[in-house]
């Protein structure tokens, strides 16, 4: 019988340290280096764990026939964290009960910790307080043995799919964030009713407070007169109705320094209208153009902060 462990594909570099692992008195080589994660149009590595010898090689097969590239194939939950590491999988397929001292649920919770990599459970138990421990690890999928070629085909596929989407909108969040951060312009999340539930440092600043959680958490009537705020309230209502309104001129007062005037922009930002709409409010700020002169009603403390972004 072949090795149930596939070897990594060698590479033109000097020679690398390596390490043996056993799986059921098969013994095989690994290397013990992280592997760069798959290029695009590459073939999906899968990391096998399971302690059945019939079921891995089987496993393993299909995998290979699907058109997967195998990482390694391991017996024990020790071994798929210490391989995990090595290898760096696109995924692994974890059978949940283990012999050894950790089962594969706590080997999943484990490699999660350093690995941003997707997990598949395999097992032929489906009771409930298996299935809510397992969740805890966040898993992109189940299998339950003995596993269909289709089915391992559909999961796996989901799984890869569900893992990428969630690395690139993770990635286009954390930009959009930085966007946020980096703008002259206050930036305030809120109800229909001006509870703020989010901002960005920029809104601190300009609303004169000394910080962002000075912010969320207030309604926007506190830094508004009462007119004011009559005027804003019945700007969020038709907000909510027409999804965006633009131009808004507001007067504000902030907690330190004097009144001043902006334009306030306004959008849902959820998509959704009624009591469940997010509002995603932009107050233009007044410093921010160089021509645009500081009345003289501002203090000179206040607009320095507000120039200097805080």
């Amino acid at each position: 019988m072949a090795p149930l462990h596939s070897p990594l594909p060698v590479a033109a570099v000097p020679p690398r340290a390596t390490t043996n692992t056993t799986y059921h008195g098969f013994e095989a080589r690994v290397d013990a280096v992280p592997v760069p994660s798959r290029e695009e149009g590459s073939r999906p590595r899968i990391l096998i764990v399971e302690d059945g010898l019939i079921v891995a090689e089987d496993m393993r097969r299909r995998c290979e026939s699907l058109g997967y590239s195998i990482a390694a194939v391991v017996a024990s939950g020790e071994e798929a964290v210490d391989i995990a590491q090595m290898t760096r999988p696109d995924l692994v397929l974890m059978d949940i009960r283990l012999g050894g001292i950790i089962d594969g649920i706590e080997a999943a919770r484990r490699i999660r910790q350093t690995l941003d990599v997707p997990v598949v459970y395999t097992t032929s138990y489906s009771d409930e307080a298996t299935l809510r421990r397992a969740k805890t690890t966040n898993p992109l999928g189940y299998l339950l043995k003995p596993v269909e070629p289709q089915e391992l085909r559909t999961t796996v596929e989901l799984a890869l799919y569900r893992h990428t989407t969630d690395c690139t909108l993770r990635s286009t969040e954390e930009h959009f964030s930085a966007l946020l951060e980096s703008s002259f312009d206050a930036v305030l999340i809120m109800d229909r009713e001006g509870l703020i539930s989010a901002c960005n440092k920029q809104s601190a600043t300009l609303l004169g407070a000394g910080g962002q959680d000075e912010v969320i958490g207030e309604k926007i009537a506190r830094f508004l007169s009462l007119a004011e705020t009559h005027k804003f309230s019945l700007m969020l209502r038709k907000t909510v109705d027409a999804r965006a309104l633009e131009g808004l001129e507001i007067t504000f007062q902030p907690l330190e320094g004097r009144p001043f005037q902006s334009v306030v922009n306004l959008r849902t930002a959820n998509g959704h209208g009624g009591s469940k709409a997010a509002i995603l409010a932009v107050i233009r700020n007044p410093f921010a153009q160089p021509e645009n002169r500081v009345p003289t009603r501002f203090s000179r403390r206040h607009e320095a902060r507000v120039r200097a972004g805080g």
